[in-house]
């Protein structure tokens, strides 16, 4: 495959990124561009939304993901892993795109589709209520009520209203946003004998049903396995294997996950792995504010509910979904961007071999079309993509939208209320698409973000003795937004940083 002055005329401004990245082998870029650049021209959609899905697909979402695949077959050929459990709902994409690798380019990997979720392992991984279980159980994304703790454990509040009534937590405040003293006075409650047995009980019974069909999955086969999830803290693995313990099926050499990226790593028993590809632990790199958890699990959506629970039924487990077809996902076009990654790993592993790319080509690629597509989208990229909403609570009991329009009657409202703007928010595509009246608004709360990330986390490179690192973003910081200065710790964090101390 080769480009012509016409085809290269054809390009667009992220095939023209890959193309002229000189840091890439020519071959593989020149492949890669045209690649993208094909099948997006082979998108028929009639629709404009989901025309725009078809494109962004082509040219962001299909190097991603056929980079991170790619990277997890090959690590898992050279460590002696026969066997991977593509984890849903994230994991449906990768899954589809490994089974077009492993037959293209030969990988004697098992690839399965595992049914898995934050709720379905963590609340039957619960043998005891300590500070392991409240950290996830008081986990909170921004919004978290009674009602929405109590149904992650599988409890209605209506079951234990009286509790909860003698602690003071009376039913009209069973769906408001929880203060840290009635989080307090919570834990509490279900540190009540009556509650923290039903709850234990309620666990046994789950954790029973969840290692049944974790073993009729494989997982006690003796197979050399390895999980793939997308990210971000470890924490679901961590659940999975203390299931495995549970179940008494827990590998003899630990349990290995592939992740694309880790914010944070947490895990059960030390002999357990996570592996990051795009992102590590401590990595403070662009990489960092390009791993938007919002965003790349909209890459990965899958088709199908989260699942909550497993059950019995007949001879075999099966997993129980909160819907067995995500409407919304596939109104959206969550369907179209599946085609249009595995139509161009199709094409891709057609006209390129392994032998011609290594993982850190497409770890290039990617931070590259992450950086263009996340702080400088297009409107119609603003508007196709800002518009799904998305939840970041395990029971998917509270929605945002990805990137809200702002209209003019909004306005006023986001300069009164700081928390008026969702704290998820994409601020550059809802830039793209909101009343112009809120851009100046919009702009600021996103040099102030960005801003305050940076200097927190100078901060804290400050504080591990990595002085270098510190500097470097503590000039992002004041870069970002320059009302950083009216922060005492950051005047001192600077102080600190002349002095050399």
């Amino acid at each position: 495959m080769q480009f012509s002055n016409s085809l290269k005329a054809d390009m667009n401004g992220y095939e023209n990124l890959v193309a002229g990245n000189i840091s890439l082998p020519l071959g593989f870029r020149t492949l890669l561009a045209e690649t993208s650049r094909l099948c997006r021209l082979q998108g028929a959609e009639t629709e404009a939304s989901k025309q725009t899905i078809w494109n962004t697909s082509s040219n962001v979402i299909s190097p991603l993901i056929f980079g991170f695949v790619y990277w997890v077959l090959t690590e898992a050929e050279l460590q002696g892993i026969k066997r991977l459990y593509f984890m849903a709902r994230d994991g449906q994409i990768l899954y589809k795109v490994a089974q077009v690798i492993c037959s293209q380019w030969d990988y004697p990997i098992d690839c399965r589709y595992f049914y898995g979720s934050r709720q379905a392992f963590h609340f039957p991984a619960i043998e005891s209520l300590g500070e392991q279980e409240f950290n996830w159980l008081f986990d909170n994304p921004g919004f978290l009520s009674i009602r929405i703790i109590c149904q992650r454990v599988n409890l209605q509040p209506e079951t234990i209203s009286n509790i909860l009534t003698n602690y003071g937590l009376l039913s009209n405040s069973w769906d408001k946003d929880l203060t840290d003293s009635e989080k307090n006075t919570l834990k509490k409650v279900f540190q009540e004998e009556s509650v923290s047995e039903l709850i234990l009980s309620m666990a046994s019974n789950y954790r029973e049903k969840a290692v049944g069909y974790f073993k009729q999955e494989g997982m006690a086969d003796g197979v050399p396995f390895a999980t793939v999830d997308i990210g971000w803290s470890g924490k679901s693995q961590r659940s999975l294997s203390n299931l495995l313990a549970a179940g008494k099926i827990y590998p003899d050499t630990g349990l290995k996950g592939f992740f694309f990226g880790l914010l944070s790593s947490t895990q059960a028993f030390p002999s357990d792995l996570l592996m990051p590809y795009f992102l590590k632990v401590n990595d403070r790199s662009e990489r960092y504010f390009l791993c938007d958890p919002q965003i790349l699990e909209l890459f990965m959506a899958g088709d199908h509910g989260s699942t909550v629970r497993y059950e019995r039924q007949n001879e075999s487990y099966v997993p129980i979904l909160r819907s067995e077809k995500n409407e919304s996902g596939i109104a959206w076009g969550v369907l179209v961007q599946h085609q249009a990654v595995t139509d161009f790993a199709k094409m891709l592993t057609k006209h390129l071999q392994p032998q011609e790319c290594k993982p850190e080509y497409f770890q290039r690629v990617t931070e590259d079309l992450l950086k263009k597509f996340i702080n400088s989208p297009s409107k119609d990229e603003s508007e196709a993509f800002g518009k799904q909403p998305f939840s970041r609570h395990q029971t998917e009991s509270k929605f945002y939208d990805l990137a809200p329009s702002y209209e003019l009657q909004d306005a006023f409202k986001i300069i009164l209320d700081p928390n008026y703007v969702h704290a998820f928010a994409w601020l550059p595509a809802s830039i793209q698409i909101s009343h112009p009246m809120t851009i100046m608004q919009l702009s600021y709360i996103r040099g102030r973000r960005e801003s305050s990330s940076y200097a927190n986390m100078a901060w804290q490179e400050f504080h591990k003795g990595n002085k270098q690192t510190a500097q470097l973003l503590a000039t992002k910081a004041l870069q970002s937004s320059l009302t950083i200065l009216l922060s005492k710790r950051f005047i001192y964090l600077i102080f600190l940083l002349t002095l050399g101390l």
